[in-house]
């Protein structure tokens, strides 16, 4: 199977009306193959815009994604310098889009230390359940089996019949 960097690809401009003749402007790539002619983006905006027409522009056919990727970051940097904030894209553009920025170390208000303790109140962590320990072990002595075959095996030995599956993704980090 041929992986999607090296479909053919382009790279397409949708302009959208709404019902007050206001234009907006999307710029993005789709592998040749999966365009219909109802697609015009996939952008966050895209979808929460409410536009009475829609048209799309081929700007240019490639041969690959990687060169496509190249344009599209080109187009949506003439689009941003022309149309400013009537441009809907949020990201750059290129292979896969990133929309946010790594947030560690940003310090959180009172106000949203206090909402995310008052979300987790009553909710149990996997590692304190009660029997957290004796399934770990149940799972480490019979070599660590699928979840499927784990939760057969809890019930047989006593244990609530649930979905073990987040208690095993964090018994595999252990």
């Amino acid at each position: 199977m041929k992986h999607n960097l090296y479909k053919p690809t382009v790279v397409y401009i949708s302009t959208f009306t709404t019902a007050t003749n206001e234009k907006y402007y999307y710029a993005g790539k789709r592998v040749k193959a999966n365009l219909s002619s109802t697609y015009f983006g996939s952008g966050k905006n895209v979808k929460t815009l409410v536009y009475k027409n829609a048209e799309r522009t081929i700007v240019q056919e490639f041969d690959n994604q990687i060169d496509a990727s190249i344009c599209e970051i080109e187009t949506i940097a003439k689009l941003k310098d022309k149309f400013g904030d009537k441009c809907l894209n949020i990201a750059k553009g290129g292979i896969g889009g990133q929309t946010n920025e790594n947030k560690v170390g940003i310090p959180l208000s009172e106000e949203h230390k206090q909402a995310i303790s008052r979300s987790l109140k009553g909710k149990t962590r996997i590692n304190k359940d009660p029997n957290f320990n004796k399934l770990h072990k149940l799972w480490i002595d019979n070599d660590k089996p699928s979840r499927h075959k784990f939760r057969k095996l809890a019930v047989a030995n006593g244990f609530k019949d649930k979905n073990y599956h987040q208690m095993l993704n964090h018994f595999n980090t252990i």
